[in-house]
C-alpha cells in the first residue's frame, strides 16, 4: 500500500483488511482512543445495466476496474479529515485502482475517536459522501470487456467536457 497523504492509502489490485487494520488499530492505539470502526467495500457480481442491454441478458460483472485521481483524491480526504478532526475523531482510507476481482475488497475506511458515539455519528455520512464525491472512476469488467460504470457513477462538482 502507498500513503499518499496523512491516513490515506492506494494499492494496485484488492486490498488486504488484515494489512489495514493492522494500520488504523495501531494509529487508534497509540492515539488513546477507545472506538474504532471500520467499513469494507466488496465487489459483488451484480448483472451490468445499460442501455444497449435492455433486450438481452445481461452478464455479470467478473471484476472491477477503478482509475483514482490522486490530487482531488487527497483534497477530498483533507477535507474530510479537518471536518473530523473537529468532532474529536481520526479518519483513515484505502482505495484500490487497476482490477479488482468478485469478492475482493476494493476500500477499506476506518473511523476512530475516544468514544463510539463521534465514531457512529459520522461513519454514514463518510462513506455516502466518499460513493458520491470521492474522484474514483469505476469500470464493469465482464465478458472480457471493460464497460464504463455509469448507472453507478456521479459527476464531480465542477467537472466537464471542455470544447
Amino acid at each position: 500500500m502507498k500513503q499518499i497523504s496523512p491516513n490515506l492509502f492506494i494499492k494496485e489490485g484488492h486490498i488486504s483488511n488484515i494489512d489495514f487494520s493492522n494500520i488504523t488499530s495501531k494509529l487508534a492505539v497509540e492515539s488513546g482512543f477507545g472506538a474504532l470502526s471500520t467499513f469494507e467495500g466488496i465487489v459483488r457480481d451484480d448483472k451490468i445495466a445499460g442501455e444497449d442491454l435492455k433486450d438481452k441478458e445481461a452478464p455479470k460483472v467478473e471484476a472491477l476496474k477503478f482509475q483514482i485521481y490522486e490530487p482531488l483524491f487527497i483534497k477530498w480526504m483533507r477535507e474530510w479529515q479537518e471536518k473530523a478532526s473537529k468532532k474529536g475523531v481520526v479518519l483513515a482510507l484505502a482505495h484500490s485502482y487497476g482490477v479488482v476481482k468478485v469478492g475482493e475488497t476494493s476500500y477499506v475506511a476506518s473511523v476512530m475517536s475516544k468514544h463510539r458515539k463521534p465514531v457512529l455519528e459520522l461513519f454514514a455520512s463518510f462513506v455516502d459522501d466518499f460513493k458520491a464525491n470521492a474522484p474514483i472512476w469505476k469500470f464493469d469488467i465482464a465478458n472480457g470487456k471493460e464497460i464504463y460504470a455509469l448507472d453507478r457513477s456521479q459527476t464531480l462538482k465542477h467537472s466537464g467536457l471542455l470544447k
